[in-house]
């Protein structure tokens, strides 16, 4: 068939043809209801004149619709325009892969960052039972901001006939400028040795094209690609792949993973994606290159290491060589990468620091829930825990011999400060030595303490010696905000530290002989501690800069320079890394953490235990879903979701697992929140940081159908909904102090917002 523009079928009002093939034709399309563009799928002529076809293809793809993940392109659902059914697909930009490879083979590092993202779409699919079929350079898109897109999930096998042994894998894929025999090979290089000889499949057929398609990103040829079918379908099953051909510069791991990739037998190949992931995320973390020659140290290049933690809780020192930010350098040097894995300790591993002679770490670990000191040599061995008395202990600091720590416990009952407090290194009895209202750290040079104190004229940054002989106050504050972390610069002259609202913070830097503080970052976003570079020239910090969820978002590594407040990412991913810390030598730690959430739905009415195993989980998320609100009737719930790369709003139908998004937020600084449904079930309310800076945000409204998005309210925070639905409150800042919340009203329909408490409220999202 051949739609032409202004076409209409159903709500969607065609485009233009996208490309047509075996498996049917895709044109671009509007969606008048939702005001978005997508892409439709036409199932070709073969398949749609089958009506048992056609009810189980529809059936196949409202479980592939279930997929939800940021490297997976999505199915919107299924329209039947009468004889002629249709996908409705995710419309991603961007070249293909296919594309992208007619002008090359792509650098390493591109190369396994592209691989890397594919591997992990598999890993999802493959996590709910879906096989691919048809992975192939075509079926892989490349947005234009680097974001790789895995298509046609599933299709394949949605599109075989019931109970026959034909795999549609191995049928032509037209794109608009092939030919028919041009197809086939396109499908059929691809193919593993069982599926070129029609035997069945499971998830290792995947992992054999995932090899195919990592071998031609790196060389910019096929592996098994050969002028005829039948000769590419005898390669495929008996010759192996050129592999002098790779790169001379490819490293061992990544050879052995082509190798353990491309078996023919499937038994002896690679048998889990997953695997696959982890080996391409350690080798970009860890390239092997040759040994460099020793050289005098001068610092042209700033060497990262990464403190890891997670679910799993494993800390590691990942070395990666990167251009000091502050200075020009006068040529690319190759990064030089190296990463230990320290320890495996249950619970949370926080607050790295290490020693000034380098040899050990030191960090705080969950022990009967309080948190305690730990020590660790950087050579290996197991940690010792320092600390033991049944109170938190944070941020542990090394005294400039490293032959004890400092450490700030929190206020107990009926107390306005903590305290900041001494231990040796290797354990004994710690000895209070001031009081802080938070951590405290150690100028390497003298030993004196930056640390935050309250008086009864506010807050004092202050400078003293371990023996609080003297106390040096440096700057004053009203006790209108919050004040962490004062970090000494290595040189001396400078105390840095953060200052916010207690959700969103900036960087500050005061002259560490006292003056007015100068605020270095402009982010306005959640942080989690910083440090500075050894020369003194800037800090590395961590910020949801950059990230979508207001809620346990993302924490990157930032690079932001004294001089000039110029700001770069240095690591980013789907990783959070935090409370960095930065010795001598150069090398940076961090308490590295990966978040994966779902929503369960649990009955109320028996025993707690009893309600625990009657939980249902109601989405599959390899990444995060939040802040779950459910309709009036129980039968839909919206959430927000990090899917597609970006924070938005989703609905699921909870009686058949239909998955819908309503809002289509793609601006990498606005992030998105807390949907609350309306009483009567046709709208929800949310906030959006659309038109503000960092976390500032506004209340928006949205139909639940995803139409109608307004805003009502800005700045706000906390929607909630009158009983009648005609009002939705909010709280907004009105003054100075980060307490300074009033409580207001604003109508639905439209009109100014109404004052309802003047009093000091709690500042929420």
């Amino acid at each position: 068939m051949a739609l032409t523009s202004g076409t209409k079928f159903g709500p969607y009002e065609i485009v233009s043809l996208l490309g047509a093939g075996g498996m049917g034709e895709v044109y671009r399309a509007r969606d008048t209801k939702l005001g978005r563009d997508v892409a439709l799928k036409f199932l070709p002529p073969l398949f749609s004149a089958d009506a048992d076809r056609v009810a189980r293809f529809e059936r196949e793809a409202r479980l592939l619709a279930s997929l939800n993940h940021p490297h997976i392109g999505a199915i919107y659902g299924f329209e039947d325009g009468g004889s002629v059914p249709a996908l409705v697909l995710e419309l991603v930009e961007g070249d293909t892969l296919h594309d992208r490879l007619r002008r090359g083979p792509l650098p390493l590092s591109e190369a396994l960052a592209v691989a890397q993202q594919i591997a992990e779409a598999l890993e999802s699919a493959h996590e709910r039972g879906i096989i691919h079929r048809d992975l192939k350079p075509s079926n892989i898109k490349i947005t234009p901001d680097g974001v790789v897109k895995v298509l046609d999930f599933g299709l394949a096998k949605a599109l075989a006939a019931e109970g026959s042994g034909q795999d549609l894998s191995k049928s032509p894929t037209l794109t608009a400028d092939e030919t028919i025999v041009g197809a086939i090979l396109g499908t059929a290089a691809y193919m593993s040795p069982e599926q070129a000889r029609g035997q069945l499949v499971d998830k290792r057929t995947d992992i054999w094209a995932f090899a195919c398609v990592l071998f031609e990103m790196l060389t910019g040829s096929s592996a098994f690609a050969r002028k005829t079918l039948t000769d590419t379908i005898a390669a495929v099953v008996g010759a192996e792949p050129g592999w002098k051909v790779l790169p001379a510069g490819t490293p061992g791991s990544i050879r052995r993973l082509l190798t353990r990739g491309l078996q023919k037998d499937a038994r002896r190949r690679l048998r889990d994606i997953a695997d696959a992931r982890i080996e391409l995320e350690d080798t970009m973390a860890a390239p092997a290159e040759p040994a460099p020659v020793p050289t005098p140290r001068r610092w042209s290049r700033l060497e990262l290491s990464a403190l890891s933690l997670g679910i799993a809780t494993a800390l590691v020192f990942l070395w990666a060589a990167r251009d000091r930010f502050g200075k020009p350098v006068t040529a690319p040097t190759p990064p030089d990468t190296r990463v230990i894995r320290l320890t495996d300790l249950p619970g949370l591993e926080e607050s790295p620091a290490i020693s000034t002679d380098g040899r050990s770490v030191a960090f705080t670990a969950d022990v009967g829930g309080k948190r305690q000191v730990f020590v660790q040599l950087t050579a290996g061995g197991a940690p010792l825990q320092v600390t033991r008395d049944t109170v938190d202990h944070e941020c542990p600091r090394w005294s400039p011999d490293s032959s004890s720590l400092l450490y700030f416990s929190p206020a107990i009952s009926g107390a306005v400060q903590g305290s900041i407090w001494e231990i040796p290194a290797l354990g004994g009895v710690p000895r209070r030595v001031v009081n802080s209202v938070g951590c405290t750290d150690v100028n390497q040079r003298d030993g004196r303490l930056a640390l935050f104190r309250l008086t009864k004229d506010g807050i004092q940054l202050v400078t003293t010696p371990t023996d609080n002989s003297r106390f040096d106050v440096l700057a004053q504050f009203a006790p209108a905000t919050y004040y962490l972390y004062p970090r000494w610069s290595p040189d001396g002259r400078w105390i840095a530290f953060q200052r916010g609202d207690n959700i969103r913070f900036d960087i500050f830097v005061a002259p560490a002989t006292g003056g007015e503080p100068h605020q270095l970052t402009h982010d306005n976003n959640m942080m989690s501690g910083f440090a500075w570079l050894p020369d003194s020239t800037g800090i590395v910090y961590s910020s949801s800069r950059g990230g979508t969820m207001p809620y346990l978002p993302t924490l990157s590594l930032w690079q932001v320079t004294l001089r000039d407040g110029r700001v770069r990412q240095v690591v980013s991913g789907e990783t959070s890394y935090m409370t960095p810390d930065i010795s001598k030598s150069g090398a940076i730690l961090v308490s590295r953490m990966r978040l994966q959430t779902d929503i369960w739905k649990f009955p109320v009415d028996g025993p707690p235990a009893e309600n625990v195993r009657r939980g249902v989980r109601v989405t599959r998320q390899t990444g995060q879903v939040l802040t779950p609100t459910a309709s009036p009737d129980d039968k839909q719930i919206a959430f927000l979701s990090d899917s597609g790369g970006h924070a938005n709003l989703w609905v699921v139908n909870t009686e058949n697992g239909g998955l819908r998004q309503i809002t289509y937020e793609r601006d990498r600084n606005v992030a998105v929140g807390v949907p609350v449904w309306s009483p009567d079930g046709h709208t929800i309310t949310f906030v959006s940081s659309r038109g503000n800076q960092g976390l500032t945000f506004g209340v928006w409204l949205v139909d639940s159908d995803g139409s109608n998005l307004r805003n009502v309210a800005n700045p706000g925070l906390g929607p909630a909904w009158s009983p009648d639905g005609r009002w939705v409150y909010y709280s907004t800042w009105s003054g100075v102090a980060a307490t300074d919340v009033v409580l207001k009203k604003v109508p639905v329909d439209g009109g100014s917002a109404v004052t309802v408490r003047t009093e000091r409220l709690r500042n929420v999202i």
